[in-house]
């Protein structure tokens, strides 16, 4: 992508219709979940591990999510972070098995 900064050096001189380009213009996106405004989107995770899409409004269960690692800016990061908890899960799981072997006690 072009920032718009390149496009007006490059094109000195031209005219724009200022309302068709408004419809090619993309608001630039938040670089974490920290930097969220009014109507950006975000995704969480639900209780059942379901991903969902948001607009942060900037109200107490919005800032509760993030607070606590629920907030993700994509969709795919959202995805990731569902399948590294089920891995953790396990993990831990798997580590705290007792042997109920008498060579092992």
């Amino acid at each position: 992508m072009i920032k718009v900064e390149e496009i007006a050096e490059k094109y000195k001189g031209y005219e724009v219709d200022e309302e068709k380009l408004k419809e090619f213009l993309t608001p630039p996106t938040p670089k974490t979940v920290w930097n969220l405004k009014n109507s950006d989107r975000y995704w969480s995770i639900s209780s059942y591990a379901d991903v969902y899409n948001k607009t942060w409004k900037n109200v107490v269960v919005d800032n509760w999510r993030r607070n606590i690692g629920n907030c993700f800016l994509t969709k795919e990061d959202a995805e990731f972070e569902v399948m590294r908890r089920k891995v953790e899960t396990t993990l831990l799981k798997c580590g705290r098995r007792e042997f109920k072997n008498k060579d092992y006690n």
